[in-house]
C-alpha cells in the first residue's frame, strides 16, 4: 500500500513539474498526429469547403481554386474534365441511386437508397439554386413493398415504374401517376442481391442483374408473384462477376451489362435452386453480352434429344429456340 501511494505521489509531482500542457488531440490533428505527415495512401476528409458545389446543391456554382485534376484518367486526348452541370436536382434527404427518364411525357424517375422511396420531376426541373428541387410525385410507406431499393427502369408503353429491392423484396411496379404510401401495382420475387433491372417492350421481357449468382435472370414482362424466370445467363464463359447496371439494346437485339468486378468461385459453381434454365454464355464482345445467346446457347442434361431441367411437382415452358419451343421440369 506504502509503495502504491509513493509512486502515486511521485507521478503526481513529475506532471506537476513538467514544461508545459500538452493541447488537446483534435479529430482533425488525430490522422496527422498518428501517422506524422500527410501520405497519400491516407484516405481523409479533405476542407469541408472544397464540397460546396454538392452538398451545398448549386449547379454552376464555382469554388474557386485550382481545378481538381484526374490523375492518369482520361488518358491523353480525350475531351472533357472538370465542367459544371448545366442544372442540379437537389434535395438533402435522398440518396439518389438509379435513374430512368421517359422522354417522350418529359418525366425523369429516382430511386431512394437513404429513405426507401421512389421519386419523379419533370425533366426540365433543377437550377443552380441551393434550393430543394420540388418533386412531381413521391412514393414512399411501408405498403410500398420498398426496403434497400437499387436500380430501376420505365415502362412508357404500359406507364409503369419498375423499382428493385437489393435486399429482399424483388421487383415492385408502380404507376407513373401513383403518389405516397401507396401500394404498388403489383411486385415479383427475385433472387437476393437484385442490383438493376431492364425492361424490353420489344422482347416483352424483363432482365435482372443478380449480385450473388453472378448472373442475369429474364421474366415476361408483366410477371408477378413467385412466377419463375424465362431462362437466365450464368457460368464461366459470360464474363459476369458481380453485376450491377444493365440495359437492353433493342435496336441491336442486346443486353449491356456493367460488371461491378467482384467473383466467387463458390458463388459461381452454387447451384441455383429455382426454375431455371441454366445458359453459360460466350459473350458476343467484351462490352457486350447478346440476348439471343441466351436462347441458342442453354446448357444442362440433354435426353431424348432435348434439354430437360429437373423441378419437382410442375412444368414449365423456356422461350423459343433455334429448334422451336423446349418445355422443361
Amino acid at each position: 500500500m506504502r509503495t502504491r501511494l509513493l509512486l502515486v505521489g511521485i507521478a503526481g509531482a513529475w506532471l506537476l513539474a513538467g514544461d508545459r500542457w500538452e493541447p488537446a488531440i483534435t479529430a482533425d490533428s488525430l490522422p496527422l498526429a498518428l501517422v506524422g505527415a500527410r501520405e497519400p495512401t491516407i484516405c481523409l476528409m479533405p476542407d469541408r469547403n472544397e464540397y460546396d458545389q454538392t452538398r451545398g446543391g448549386g449547379a454552376g456554382h464555382d469554388i474557386g481554386g485550382e481545378r481538381r485534376m484526374t490523375g492518369e484518367w482520361a488518358p491523353a486526348g480525350v475531351h472533357g474534365g472538370d465542367v459544371m452541370p448545366a442544372r442540379t436536382v437537389f434535395d438533402p434527404y435522398p440518396t439518389f441511386d438509379g435513374v430512368a427518364v421517359d422522354p417522350a411525357i418529359g418525366r425523369t424517375f429516382f430511386t431512394d437508397s437513404s429513405l426507401s422511396s421512389v421519386l419523379s420531376y419533370e425533366t426540365t426541373a433543377g437550377s443552380s439554386s441551393r434550393d430543394i428541387t420540388e418533386h412531381e410525385t413521391r412514393v414512399m410507406g411501408p405498403d410500398t413493398g420498398i426496403g434497400f431499393v437499387a436500380g430501376m427502369d420505365v415502362d412508357p408503353e404500359r406507364k409503369e415504374v419498375y423499382a428493385i429491392n437489393n435486399d429482399g423484396g424483388g421487383i415492385v411496379v408502380f404507376g407513373y401517376d401513383q403518389n405516397g404510401p401507396v401500394r404498388p401495382v403489383r411486385q415479383l420475387e427475385t433472387p437476393h442481391q437484385s442490383w438493376d433491372v431492364s425492361v424490353s417492350a420489344l422482347r416483352n421481357e424483363v432482365a435482372v442483374s443478380v449480385q450473388q449468382l453472378s448472373g442475369i435472370v429474364i421474366y415476361r414482362r408483366g410477371a408477378s408473384d413467385m412466377q419463375p424466370p424465362l431462362r437466365s445467363i450464368r457460368g464461366y464463359a459470360t464474363g459476369l462477376a458481380d453485376p450491377h447496371g444493365l440495359d437492353f439494346d433493342d435496336s441491336r437485339n442486346e443486353l449491356v451489362v456493367a460488371n461491378h468486378g467482384n467473383w466467387d468461385r463458390a458463388a459461381a459453381l452454387q447451384s441455383v435452386r429455382s426454375a431455371v434454365a441454366e445458359a453459360s454464355v460466350v459473350p458476343a464482345r467484351p462490352l457486350r453480352a447478346t440476348v439471343d445467346q441466351g436462347l441458342r446457347g442453354l446448357g444442362g442434361r440433354r435426353r431424348q434429344g432435348g434439354a430437360q431441367y429437373r423441378r419437382p411437382s410442375h412444368w414449365f415452358e423456356l422461350a423459343d429456340g433455334p429448334r422451336g419451343r423446349r418445355r422443361a421440369r
